[in-house]
């Protein structure tokens, strides 16, 4: 399976990855949708584009926000 992450092309397992949907997130993580593409565009995050869907997956993202309080 292929994801993105930033701007480069990588390639994951599915067994690898717990994807929600960009949408959950910003929700789950209270962070505004600019915060969160800005995480996506500098590689914080691993995400994935389905049609006109963005995926975070969920492990990374949690990362990326403990990261960010540090």
């Amino acid at each position: 399976m292929s994801g993105l992450q930033g701007n480069k092309e990588l390639t994951i397992s599915t067994a690898d990855a717990s994807w929600i949907s960009l949408e959950e997130f910003i929700k789950l993580s209270a962070l505004p949708e600019d915060k969160v593409r800005s995480l996506i565009e500098s590689g914080a995050m691993m995400s994935k584009k389905e049609g006109e869907n963005v995926f975070i997956d969920a492990s990374s993202g949690t990362s990326a926000l403990v990261k960010r309080v540090e």
